[in-house]
């Protein structure tokens, strides 16, 4: 249970989802693309994302250091999304991300599709079963680099312990 209620597992969650949080204000307009893979999917908002966990990491840990290790984090998450989204399927034009905003509006995409695309429109709960082959693939690609990274590190504790 203690994992659950973690403030770092929250962190990972929504770090890795929050370039997606462009969906919102589009969908308040009445149109849920108007600003997805814009802004929020570049490094300029990796870094402003970085500083908004930042902040709250510093008053909660009151630690320089534990703060910075959270925003480094969060940013790097933020991050991993977007390299997701640049090797994704993404017929709808525009194709690709805004990775370099503000210093230049070229969407760019990776000529390498590792994910399928998800059909995202309409944009309602029918969503939900055209997203499970993507989830799917997102498992079967992800899960053992997960896995592999976990191990190593494993490992290398492993050694540090023998050595002390």
């Amino acid at each position: 249970m203690r994992a659950i209620a973690s403030p770092w597992l929250w962190l990972v969650l929504l770090s890795a989802s929050a370039p997606d949080l462009d969906f919102l204000p589009g969908i308040l307009l009445g149109n849920e693309s108007l600003f997805h893979r814009g802004a929020g999917h570049s490094l300029a908002g990796s870094f402003l994302y970085g500083l908004s966990v930042l902040v709250p990491a510093l008053i909660l840990t009151r630690s320089w250091r534990k703060a910075l290790q959270a925003a480094a984090l969060g940013a790097g998450l933020f991050l991993s999304h977007l390299l997701l989204d640049l090797v994704g399927r993404d017929p709808s034009p525009p194709h690709g991300i805004q990775v370099f905003w503000p210093f230049s509006d070229v969407y760019l995409v990776s000529p390498w599709h590792l994910f399928p695309h998800l059909e995202r429109h309409p944009f309602d709960w029918s969503v939900i079963p055209r997203a499970i082959p993507v989830v799917a693939a997102e498992v079967v690609l992800l899960v053992p680099l997960l896995l592999a990274a976990r191990g190593l590190r494993l490992r290398r504790e492993g050694r540090k312990s023998r050595s002390s």
